[in-house]
């Protein structure tokens, strides 16, 4: 299994959709997803679907630590 594929499943394990949720946010079809999801399937995503991913479960974080009471500051590339 490749990168893209893993960084998939452990994004969408992250986010907790069913499949036809995931399906629904990608814009694919269900069975696309379930082939993405598979390990043993040789359908890999598009990056640009493991990005919008990641960029879900960031805002998700970012939402849980500002309910906290916290906030983020950007770091400045050394």
């Amino acid at each position: 299994m490749d990168n893209r594929k893993r960084d998939f499943i452990t994004l969408a394990d992250r986010l907790r959709l069913d499949r036809e949720e995931l399906a629904a946010f990608v814009g694919r079809p269900a069975a696309t997803v379930k082939a993405w999801r598979s390990p043993s399937h040789p359908a890999t995503p598009p990056q640009l679907v493991v990005d919008l991913l990641r960029g879900e479960v960031l805002d998700r974080i970012r939402k849980e630590v500002r309910a906290q009471g916290y906030d983020l500051i950007r770091q400045s590339a050394a």
